[in-house]
């Protein structure tokens, strides 16, 4: 792991596209606990519930 004090400049030239393209749909996805350290979520829905856009998953 590389740990920077006051930060890094990167050569790079130009700037990036300004365009969002449509990727393939999602149909699932995952919450792993790892990725939420020190979290002690209640959970609203279980494990293989169909969850809809905007549902709310843990408290």
């Amino acid at each position: 792991m590389i740990k920077t004090k006051r930060g890094l400049d990167l050569p790079i030239n130009g700037s990036p596209k300004q365009t969002i393209e449509d990727g393939p749909r999602i149909r699932q996805v995952a919450l792993v606990g790892y990725d939420y350290p020190g979290m002690k979520p209640t959970m609203e829905v279980r494990e293989g519930d169909q969850v809809k856009a905007g549902q709310l998953i843990f408290t």
